[in-house]
């Protein structure tokens, strides 16, 4: 997924604020780690893209499972 971001940040399609890390990555230097402006901030994210007209019910199915996983105890 990062590799997809980067493509389109190098590209010009994306612009990043800050990067979900302690601190700027390798790739992106210049773009700040959230924590460096945000003190105490700490994320953890996972991300699922599909392209444009996928199929609602393709698109829900990874998003309820993700749901049901998040609010289980035991995960």
């Amino acid at each position: 997924m990062f590799a997809t971001a980067l493509e389109h940040v190098r590209g010009g399609k994306a612009v990043p604020m800050a990067v979900g890390e302690p601190g700027a990555l390798t790739a992106l230097p210049d773009i700040p780690g959230v924590a460096e402006t945000v003190p105490g901030f700490e994320v953890a994210w996972v991300a699922i893209f599909v392209q444009a007209r996928t199929p609602k019910d393709l698109v829900r199915a990874p998003e309820q499972g993700s749901e049901a996983l998040l609010r289980d105890p035991e995960w």
